[in-house]
């Protein structure tokens, strides 16, 4: 009976007079990796808001250069054959400055359909210093009337009073001709449209290349992080100033009427940015089309394309950044890193509270501005 329900320990015998031969438990174990540094991407366009945007190259140059002279009338007008394929070729080495300058120069025509009209055209070959006693201005009417009247019926976008681009090609051609030709300085039309290059018009048409804007200060990290950042903001505009012209169930594209009237309710226009200059900007952000007479793409803003143009107006308008905000703005700004208005970024972070103001509520509502530890 002494045996029943007992349980022998096993073990050592604890003695109440001696320690414990035991350890508090210990407590579970956290295991904490190594620290490593993480690897940075380098940055890169195809990784950036510009991967979208097509960038003239010489293949394009050549098919638009292509398309231009085999829809002018310098083949009737060069008799001569290998005169012609001179001044082809002194044309198509040339042809990138010709292009640029006609974009530049068709952005102040007023009208959505870009083009050159007979003022813009003689301040521009004042500007060159080519009207004089070898060339009036009544030699200009007589080739502005020979050029300006489409070659083919059906040319929808060639306004038919203006010069488009191929005609603003021609019609260099035609100068050189009556310039150095009639009054006997040249021989050859391709001698002559060189020398009316090398002595008027390549120095002025060098500063009209919208790609020294687009590589000194568009297209780069920093400019790119800003627009990610504020990526919200530029959504909503594109939805909101978009699709006004676009055909039921295509893509929606901005119009130039549209990219004015952003401009305008946004407060971008200042002393610093005129309103001609909205059309400007709009020109040179677009992406070279080969064909602008039978298809309208190159009036046609896409959302890379109004990227680069409303970057090009905030460049120019260089608001204040501290204008017109609010004391609650002000205090947001202070957060910011490069506030000053001395490049690109800082240009566009001081209008995004303008544009911010301009978009639908509920992204007014909650959008947070990035400050130098959220970029």
């Amino acid at each position: 009976m002494h045996s029943i329900n007992v349980l022998q320990p096993n073990g050592p015998i604890c003695c109440k007079n001696f320690n414990f031969d035991v350890k508090p438990r210990t407590p579970g174990l956290v295991y904490i990796p190594p620290q490593q540094e993480l690897e940075r991407i380098p940055w890169s366009i195809p990784i950036s808001l510009f991967r979208d945007y097509k960038f003239d190259d010489e293949n394009l140059l050549n098919e638009c250069f292509e398309f231009d002279w085999k829809h002018s009338r310098l083949m009737n007008f060069v008799k001569n054959q290998a005169d012609q394929d001179k001044v082809k070729d002194i044309l198509k080495a040339n042809y990138k400055h010709i292009r640029e300058t006609y974009k530049f120069l068709a952005a102040f025509s007023g009208s959505e359909i870009f083009s050159i009209g007979s003022n813009v055209l003689t301040d521009f070959l004042n500007q060159c210093q080519i009207l004089d006693s070898n060339y009036a201005a009544s030699d200009l009417g007589v080739n502005w009337n020979s050029c300006i009247v489409p070659k083919e019926k059906g040319q929808l976008y060639n306004p038919g009073s203006a010069l488009v681009r191929y005609e603003f090609m021609e019609i260099m051609v035609r100068i050189a001709n009556d310039r150095y030709i009639r009054n006997k300085i040249c021989t050859t039309v391709a001698e002559s449209i060189q020398k009316l290059l090398d002595e008027h018009l390549l120095a002025v048409m060098r500063n009209n290349d919208t790609n020294k804007w687009r590589f000194d200060k568009y297209v780069c990290e920093e400019v790119d992080l800003v627009l990610k950042a504020h990526k919200p903001i530029l959504d909503a505009l594109f939805r909101k100033y978009s699709g006004k012209k676009t055909l039921p169930g295509m893509k929606a594209f901005m119009s130039l009427e549209e990219f004015r009237q952003l401009c305008s309710e946004a407060g971008l226009i200042n002393d610093n940015f005129a309103a001609r200059e909205i059309d400007l900007c709009f020109t040179q952000a677009m992406m070279t089309q080969v064909d602008e007479l039978y298809k309208k793409r190159h009036i046609e803003m896409s959302f890379v394309e109004f990227l680069e143009a409303l970057s090009r107006g905030c460049d120019m308008a260089d608001l204040n950044p501290n204008a017109m905000l609010s004391e609650q703005e002000e205090i947001q700004q202070l957060f910011k890193t490069n506030n000053l208005n001395t490049n690109l970024r800082s240009k566009l972070e001081s209008a995004f509270p303008n544009l911010v103001k301009i978009c639908p509520q509920l992204v007014q509502d909650s959008f947070v501005f990035p400050t130098s530890e959220t970029y």
